[in-house]
C-alpha cells in the first residue's frame, strides 16, 4: 500500500513538473527572426536590426538603398515630371532633366541627356528615349550626360552624387514599361545603382541600391 501511494506521489511530482516546465516556456518565448512579430531590434517583421537587411517595399514605388550599412526606404507619393538644366544651350546643344521626387524630394532621380539643336520641344518618345534599358554614367551637373541621384537625410542635410568623384559606382535601368494612354503620358521605370553622396566634405557609399518610379513624359 505504502509502494503504491508512493508511487501516486512520484508521478504528480513529475506532472507539475512538466506543467510547470512548459507553462514557463510558453510565458518565456525568446524573440527570434522567424516569429513573425517585429520585436528585438527589427525595423520590419523579422528584419532589420539583428535578423538582416529587409530589403526594398514588396509594393508601390520607392527610392532604396544601404548607405553606410543602413537601410533607406523612401516610399508612398511619387513626383513626376521633366525640366532643363540652367544651361539650356550648352555646346551647341540643349540639356533635358526628367526626374522622380518620391516623398517629397527626400530623393530624386534623374537622367540628363543631350538633344542636338534643341529648335524643337521634346515629345513623350524624346522623354522615354531618355531611359532605354542599360547602364549609365553618372553626371556632374548641366556639363555631362548621365544620372544623378540625390537624397536628404532625417537631419534634412542634402546629399547628392554630382558633388564628387563616382569611380567604381553604376547605374542602370532594367526595367520600363510602355507609354500610358493619358492625357499627360506617364511610364513605370525600374532600376539599380551605387554609387557615393557627397556633401561638403563629407561622404557617404550607397550600395544595393534600387529604384521604381513613375516618370512623366509631359
Amino acid at each position: 500500500m505504502k509502494k503504491t501511494k508512493l508511487f501516486y506521489v512520484l508521478m504528480l511530482l513529475l506532472f507539475f513538473q512538466y506543467s510547470c516546465s512548459k507553462d514557463d516556456g510558453m510565458e518565456g518565448e525568446v524573440a527570434s527572426c522567424t516569429d513573425g512579430i517585429q520585436n528585438q531590434d527589427e525595423t520590419g517583421i523579422d528584419c532589420g536590426g539583428a535578423c538582416g537587411l529587409c530589403g526594398p517595399p514588396n509594393e508601390g514605388y520607392y527610392f532604396y538603398g544601404v548607405i553606410d550599412g543602413e537601410e533607406v526606404v523612401v516610399s508612398g507619393a511619387n513626383g513626376v515630371g521633366a525640366g532643363s538644366c540652367s544651361n539650356f544651350k550648352l555646346n551647341g546643344g540643349g540639356w533635358l532633366v526628367d526626374f522622380s521626387t518620391p516623398d517629397d524630394l527626400d530623393a530624386t532621380i534623374l537622367l540628363i541627356k543631350e538633344f542636338p539643336g534643341m529648335g524643337f520641344q521634346p515629345d513623350k518618345d524624346d522623354y522615354y528615349e531618355m531611359y532605354e534599358l542599360g547602364s549609365y554614367s553618372y553626371a556632374s551637373g548641366c556639363d555631362t550626360e548621365g544620372a544623378e541621384i540625390s537624397w536628404v537625410d532625417d537631419s534634412g542635410s542634402f546629399w547628392a552624387t554630382g558633388l564628387g568623384d563616382q569611380s567604381g559606382s553604376s547605374f542602370e535601368v532594367t526595367e520600363r514599361g510602355a507609354i500610358s494612354t493619358d492625357l499627360l503620358p506617364t511610364t513605370e521605370v525600374r532600376g539599380k545603382f551605387s554609387c557615393k553622396l557627397y556633401n561638403g566634405n563629407e561622404v557617404k557609399t550607397l550600395e544595393s541600391g534600387e529604384f521604381y518610379f513613375l516618370l512623366g513624359l509631359f
